[in-house]
C-alpha cells in the first residue's frame, strides 16, 4: 500500500470540505495533506496513528490535526464492524491570517502536535450542525465549532513533540508494510531481521529507518502496540493480567510489568481495577 500526500479536492472558491465517512472498514492507508482535519469517530474500533503516536480508537474519539500531519485510523484485524466518522477538513488560508480570528491562534499552534477531545455530545452535534449547513451558514457554524474547540479544557496532546518531517512514498508504503505485519503478528515473536527482510532494509538500516520515521526505536513501538491490546482484552475480556500478557507476544512477566508501566503510568492490575470501577459507575448510572 502507498500512503503519501492525499489530494483532496477542494475547489479554489471552497476552503472547507464537511462530510460523513461511511464504509465498512477505514482504508485509508498513513497519508498526509496541507489542509486542517477534524474528525470525530462515530462507529468503529481499532488503532490510531499519528505522528509518533499509536492509540486505541473507539466511538467519541474526536481528533484535530494540523496540515501535514500523517495519521490514519486502522480498524482490528478480522473486524467485521461498520464505519462511520464526521470528517472537517478546511485550507489555512480560511482561518489563518485574520485579524479577528487571533483568538484560534493557540488552537491552532497546538494541533502541531495533534489534540484529542473528550467526547463531547455538543461538539457533535455541532459537527453535524456544520456538515449539513450550506454557503454562509455552513461557515457560521464551523467557526463557532473552532470557537467551541478553543475554549475546551477537555483536550490533551497526542504526540510526544513537533513532527516537521514529511513523509516520502517510499516512508508510508514501508510503514504500511510494517505495521500490517504487526498488526497481524503482535501475538508471536518478532524479530529484527524479519522485519527489515520484509521492507528490503538490512538491520542497521532498518533501525535507523524506522526510529527516524516514528520518532522511536522498532521495539519501543512494538510494545507500545502490545499493550494497546493487553488493555483492549483486559477491558473486553475476563482475562488475568498474566494471560492477557502472554496472549498479547510478552514472554517474560516482570518484563511485561515494566513495560506496562512505562506506557500507563500504572500497574496492569491497577488499570485493571480502574477500568471495571469505572465499568460499575457508567451502568449504574444508565439504570
Amino acid at each position: 500500500m502507498k500512503a503519501i500526500r492525499e489530494n483532496i479536492v477542494l475547489e479554489r472558491e471552497v476552503l472547507l470540505l464537511a462530510y460523513v465517512y461511511r464504509n465498512e472498514n477505514f482504508n485509508v492507508p498513513l497519508h498526509f495533506h496541507p489542509e486542517y482535519e477534524l474528525v470525530y469517530i462515530v462507529k468503529g474500533t481499532g488503532t490510531r496513528y499519528v505522528g509518533d503516536s499509536i492509540e486505541p480508537f473507539e466511538e467519541g474519539d474526536l481528533v484535530f490535526l494540523a496540515p501535514n500531519t500523517t495519521h490514519c485510523w486502522r480498524n482490528d484485524v478480522g473486524s467485521t464492524a461498520y464505519c462511520e466518522s464526521l470528517v472537517i477538513q478546511w485550507k489555512s488560508s480560511l482561518v489563518e491570517n485574520h485579524p479577528e480570528l487571533s483568538a484560534l491562534k493557540p488552537l491552532f499552534n497546538d494541533s502541531l502536535r495533534g489534540l484529542q477531545f473528550e467526547s463531547s455530545e455538543t461538539l457533535f452535534q455541532q459537527m453535524l450542525t456544520t456538515i449539513k449547513a450550506e454557503g454562509m451558514q455552513q461557515y457560521i457554524h464551523f467557526l463557532q465549532l473552532l470557537q467551541q474547540l478553543s475554549v475546551s479544557r477537555d483536550k490533551r496532546y497526542i504526540c510526544s513533540t513537533i513532527r516537521n518531517q514529511k513523509i516520502t512514498p517510499t516512508t508510508s508504503e514501508r510503514l504500511n508494510a510494517i505495521f500490517n505485519y504487526i498488526e497481524g503478528n503482535y501475538q508471536n515473536k518478532i524479530h529484527l531481521e524479519l522485519m527489515a527482510a520484509r521492507v528490503g532494509l538490512a538491520e542497521s538500516a532498518f533501525s535507523r529507518f524506522f526510529s527516524k520515521a516514528m520518532g522511536k526505536p522498532f521495539f519501543t513501538f512494538l510494545n507500545e502496540y502490545r499493550i494497546h491490546r493487553v488493555c483492549k482484552l483486559l477491558q473486553e475480556k475476563d482475562l488475568t493480567v498474566s494471560d492477557a500478557c502472554y496472549q498479547c507476544g510478552f514472554d517474560s512477566l516482570p518484563y511485561f510489568h515494566r513495560q506496562f508501566k512505562k506506557f500507563k503510568s500504572i500497574t496492569p492490575y491497577q488499570y485493571k481495577k480502574d477500568f471495571v470501577r469505572s465499568y460499575r459507575i457508567r451502568e449504574e448510572d444508565l439504570r
